[in-house]
């Protein structure tokens, strides 16, 4: 049994409707709910606002969290008719390893990588220059961040929408202006950009989201039971 069968729609099945749901009943009297909302309206987040409203709504409860709707003045939709973007889903076979990380293996790897970097990592950065390094393929790395937290002034946690943008970033070289700089970032980013949507760069992806049937697929997790380990779901094909 697969839980994409607990979804209204396969994989990539979902075009134009903005959301489907699909009630499933098992024989023991138990519910599962499987929700499926367009990525053109609503992001990660948005998902987790209207399953927990909705959910409210059921429980009668009277503290109800009011969505806001005005992302649209902040990101004005930009016409994307002729992307194809290269998502990672795939109908094939996917290995997934789960690893299990104690707080005091992530506190020495991120003493490990200290030596050339101005700062210390973060446990996430430490631990995905680790998993990446254990792959004989060089891969993009791309990380799922949360928006909301790093814009200045941050944005409201009740924000209904999709802010989801990609960015490829390169160091800058010492030495060089400030302005010389940015234009190496934006010929990269532009360069970078157009390999992605041709699909001639292959990505690695990290998210702490809930585990999707994505290749090359990173999910980081809170370990339960052990205090500040975490928990890596790594979902690849069996050449990575």
């Amino acid at each position: 049994m697969q839980l994409r069968q607990f979804f209204p729609y396969a994989l990539d099945d979902i075009v134009d409707i903005v959301l489907a749901i699909q009630v499933n009943i098992f024989k023991c009297g138990g519910i599962a709910i499987g929700v499926c909302i367009s990525h053109k309206v609503a992001d990660a987040l948005s998902v987790f606002m209207f399953v927990n409203g909705w959910a409210a709504v059921a429980r009668w409860d009277t503290d109800m969290v009011c969505p806001q709707f005005g992302l649209a003045i902040l990101f004005p939709p930009i016409n994307l008719s002729g992307f194809n973007p290269i998502t990672g889903m795939t109908k094939e076979k996917i290995l997934t390893k789960r690893f299990v990380f104690s707080a005091s293996r992530l506190a020495a790897l991120r003493e490990n990588t200290t030596e050339d970097l101005p700062r210390r990592p973060p446990r996430i950065e430490a631990l995905s220059a680790f998993i990446c390094s254990r792959f004989k393929r060089v891969y993009t790395i791309l990380h799922v961040v949360n928006l909301h937290t790093r814009m200045e002034p941050p944005l409201h946690e009740n924000y209904f929408g999709n802010i989801v943008r990609f960015a490829i970033t390169t160091p800058c070289m010492d030495g060089m202006k400030e302005g010389q700089c940015h234009a190496l970032h934006l010929n990269f980013l532009k360069e970078r950009a157009e390999k992605f949507t041709k699909g001639e760069i292959e990505s690695f992806r990290f998210t702490s989201l809930s585990s999707l049937p994505f290749r090359n697929l990173v999910v980081f997790m809170d370990s339960s039971g052990s205090n500040g380990g975490i928990e890596a779901w790594i979902n690849f094909d069996g050449e990575a």
